[in-house]
C-alpha cells in the first residue's frame, strides 16, 4: 500500500468546487483511497484565475486537515482556462529548436508566447500534441499552493488528466475504432477523437448553452465521417460538471451513437463528473504510472528549483549512505580490533615478562663485563708482577737514595717506564741520585726529566721527575 504521508494527491480546481483524490496500492493495483470535494465561495476563482488568494489557500488547508490528508506533494489542473491544445504538423528537430517553433504556433492564438508556458509530446512522425497555458494563471496557482503549505510538482490540463483517469477504468481507449471524448465545463468544452490511445483530432470551443455544444458535436462528427470513412466513431464518452440541460445534451449525443458510463479505477463518477475524473487522473500520474501523453506546465523556475532539490537529495542520500557504510565499517573494525586486543593481552603479558628477563640479562651481562674487566686487570697485574720483581726494584730504589733526597711518588707506565718523583734541598744530591741509579740491575737509562726550584721559607727546594726503563725478566737474563 502507498504510504499516505509520502503519496501525491491529485487536485482538480473549478470555479465552484475543488476535487481531491488520493490513491493506495493493494496487491500491486491502484485503488481509490479518498475522493472528496469542497465548495468554493463565489468570486474566489473565475475562468481559472485565482482572485482571492487568502480564501483559496485557507480552503485547501481545511480540505487537507478535515480529511486527514498527509500528502504534501500535489498535481493540479484548473478548469475553464484559456488553453491551447492542438495537433500540429511539424518536422522532427532538436528540443531547443522545437520549443522555438512551437512559440510561433502559440503566437498565432495568444497575445505573446513569452507570456505562456508551453509543453508538448510527440505523436506520429511529424506530429506533436501542443499544450500551452497563460503563465500568470500558473504563477498564481503556484503561490496559492505554497501559501497552503503544499508542494506543487505538476500542472496539467483537465482534458489530459481526465483522459489519463479513463485509461485506468472500464473505457478501452486503445481500441482500433475511434472514440469521441466530450469534456464540457461551464463555458468551455474540448472535443477529442482518440484511436489506439492517440489523439487524432482535437478542438476547444466556447459555448453559451447545450444547443451550441450539440451543434459543434454534429460538425465534428460530420467532419470525421468525411475525412475518415474507414474509421467510424464507435462510442462517445461525456464528462461534464456544471453544464445546464445535461439531459438535453445526452439525448442529442445518443442520437449520434452510444454514450458510455465510465468508471475510472472502478468508481462511478457522480453525474459524469469531469473534475472528479481529472483529480483521479492527476493522482494516477503521481503514482509513477507511465503515460505517453504526460505534460507539465510548471514555470521553468520551479522546474529548476525541483531539479536542484532532487540533486541535493540525491547527493545527500549518497553522502548519508557513504557515512552509514563508513560508520558500520568503523564499528566492525573496532569490534575486530577489540577482539585482537583481547587476544593480544596474554602476548603483551608475556612481552612484559620477556622485557624483565631481557633487562635482567642485560644487567647480568654488564656485571659479567665488569668482572671480566677486573679479572683482566688482575691478570695483567699478575703477569706484570711475574715479569717485574717489584720488591727488589723498590729495595734498590731505596738503597740508592741520598740522605738529602726524598721520594714523593713512584709510577709505572705501560711501556715499562718507571717515573720517580721527589724533592731535595740540594740540586747536587738529585744529580747524584740519577748517577747512582745507573748501578741498579732492575732498571736502566735513568734520566732527569724535570727539575724545578721553589722557595720554601728562606731556602730553595728542588722538585724532580726521574725516568728510567724497567728491565723485564727476559732482559735481565740476557
Amino acid at each position: 500500500m502507498l504510504d499516505p504521508q509520502k503519496g501525491i494527491a491529485g487536485i482538480s480546481v473549478g470555479n465552484e468546487k475543488i476535487f481531491l483524490t488520493q490513491l493506495k496500492r493493494r496487491a500491486g493495483k491502484l485503488e481509490i483511497d479518498k475522493s472528496i470535494n469542497v465548495g468554493l465561495a463565489a468570486g474566489i476563482i473565475q475562468n481559472g484565475y485565482i482572485l482571492d488568494m487568502e480564501n483559496f489557500a485557507n480552503t485547501l488547508k481545511k480540505l487537507f486537515v478535515d480529511n486527514n490528508i498527509k500528502a504534501r506533494q500535489v498535481f493540479v489542473s484548473i478548469a475553464d482556462v484559456d488553453v491551447i491544445m492542438r495537433l500540429i504538423e511539424i518536422p522532427s528537430m532538436p528540443k531547443t529548436k522545437m520549443k522555438e517553433a512551437l512559440k510561433v504556433e502559440v503566437d498565432k492564438v495568444m497575445l505573446s508566447a513569452e507570456e505562456a508556458i508551453i509543453d508538448y509530446y510527440p505523436l506520429n512522425k511529424g506530429q506533436v500534441f501542443l499544450v500551452a497555458i497563460k503563465k500568470d494563471i500558473v504563477t498564481k496557482l503556484l503561490s496559492a499552493m505554497e501559501k497552503a503549505g503544499l508542494n506543487l510538482i505538476g500542472v496539467d490540463i483537465v482534458p489530459l488528466a481526465a483522459w489519463r483517469a479513463l485509461s485506468q477504468g472500464n473505457a478501452d481507449l486503445s481500441s482500433n475504432k475511434a472514440i469521441m471524448l466530450i469534456l464540457a465545463g461551464n463555458e468551455k468544452a474540448d472535443i477529442i477523437v482518440i484511436k489506439q490511445g492517440t489523439p487524432l483530432y482535437s478542438r476547444n470551443i466556447e459555448m453559451a448553452d447545450v444547443s451550441e455544444l450539440t451543434k459543434e458535436i454534429n460538425i465534428t462528427t460530420t467532419y470525421w465521417e468525411e475525412q475518415f470513412p474507414d474509421t467510424p466513431l464507435e462510442k462517445t464518452i461525456v464528462l461534464t460538471d456544471t453544464l445546464n440541460n445535461k439531459d438535453l445534451l445526452f439525448k442529442s449525443i445518443q442520437e449520434l451513437g452510444a454514450i458510455e458510463q465510465v468508471r475510472p479505477l472502478g468508481i462511478a463518477t457522480g453525474d459524469f463528473s469531469l473534475l472528479q475524473t481529472a483529480s483521479i487522473g492527476l493522482a494516477v500520474r503521481g503514482s509513477n504510472e507511465n503515460f505517453t501523453f504526460d505534460i507539465n506546465l510548471l514555470p521553468l523556475e520551479k522546474f529548476k528549483r525541483m531539479e536542484f532539490e532532487k540533486k541535493f537529495l540525491t547527493w545527500f542520500g549518497l553522502i548519508s549512505v557513504i557515512l552509514l557504510v563508513f560508520f558500520i565499517m568503523s564499528f566492525i573494525f573496532s569490534l575486530i580490533i577489540n577482539s585482537y586486543e583481547k587476544k593480544l593481552i596474554p602476548i603483551k603479558q608475556q612481552l612484559v615478562i620477556s622485557q624483565d628477563l631481557i633487562s635482567q640479562t642485560e644487567k647480568v651481562r654488564t656485571k659479567r663485563s665488569d668482572i671480566l674487566s677486573i679479572l683482566n686487570q688482575k691478570k695483567d697485574f699478575i703477569v706484570q708482577a711475574k715479569l717485574i720483581p717489584w720488591p727488589e726494584i723498590l729495595m734498590d730504589i731505596r738503597d740508592y737514595i741520598p740522605n738529602q733526597v726524598q721520594l714523593t711518588g713512584i709510577t709505572s707506565e705501560k711501556d715499562n717506564t718507571l717515573i720517580l718523583k721527589g724533592e731535595s734541598f740540594s740540586q747536587d744530591a738529585v744529580y747524584k741520585y740519577v748517577n747512582l741509579l745507573e748501578f741498579s740491575n732492575y732498571f736502566y737509562d735513568p734520566k732527569l726529566a724535570v727539575m724545578q726550584s721553589e722557595e720554601e721559607g728562606d731556602r730553595l727546594i728542588f722538585k724532580f721527575n726521574i725516568t728510567c726503563q724497567l728491565m723485564i725478566e727476559d732482559k735481565r737474563e740476557e
